[in-house]
């Protein structure tokens, strides 16, 4: 039987997204939901040159960490969109370094989990992401003023958001059913630790 272990609180690693992409509290998917209830902790969400941008109510395991960096990237990729000259240039930034310490962290931590109990589903998540990291390559070697740019950055759009829905629908329930929770917290930690040390190396 699975104990509850009450939730650690872990400083949510993103880049210099502003505070209002950040919701006060993420809708629960109802596979998400764990017994005995909880209301979690908050957490500082500190981008990756240091200072708190502002506190996240968050629960403490891997997937609630990473769903709240998805809703943080499908912001972000909103307000790219909206945005030009300078501001859209700056947004593109902060978006790309975003995407590219999550998915880091999704690969050394996460999907390797995965594949031990469901290898075709990570097989799918990181063939997805090597085509999402490749179209963000071609996009930071144009810029956002480049001709083209809308075009591709929508496909990047639509590509990084069905990764995310596949994620949330078909690998982490499997988590959640197969993990204990303190597996799912560990990874938590591990997740926090990548984006860290990823977020050092491209500052530098």
């Amino acid at each position: 039987m699975r104990t509850r272990e009450e939730p650690h609180v872990f400083p949510l690693i993103v880049t210099s997204a502003v505070a209002s992409a950040v919701p006060s509290r993420l809708p629960r998917q109802k596979w998400a939901k764990r017994p005995g209830g909880g209301s979690g902790a908050y957490a500082d969400v500190r981008d990756t040159r240091g200072g708190t941008m502002g506190k996240v109510k968050q629960q403490g395991d891997v997937i609630d960490v990473i769903l709240q960096q998805h809703n943080l990237i499908r912001s972000l990729f909103q307000e790219v969109a909206s945005a030009s000259g300078n501001e859209r240039a700056s947004k593109f930034k902060q978006l790309a370094q975003l995407l590219e310490v999550h998915e880091d962290a999704e690969e050394q931590v996460v999907h390797p989990m995965t594949k031990r109990i469901a290898s075709e589903v990570a097989d799918a998540r990181i063939e997805e992401e090597n085509q999402a990291k490749k179209v963000l390559a071609q996009l930071k070697s144009m810029g956002p003023d480049a001709d083209g740019f809308g075009e591709l950055f929508e496909k990047l759009h639509q590509a990084v958001d069905a990764h995310a829905t596949h994620e949330e629908k078909e690998e982490f329930p499997r988590l959640r059913d197969r993990c204990d929770e303190s597996d799912l917290r560990d990874m938590a930690d591990k997740f926090q630790q990548v984006q860290a040390l990823k977020g050092g190396q491209m500052r530098r």
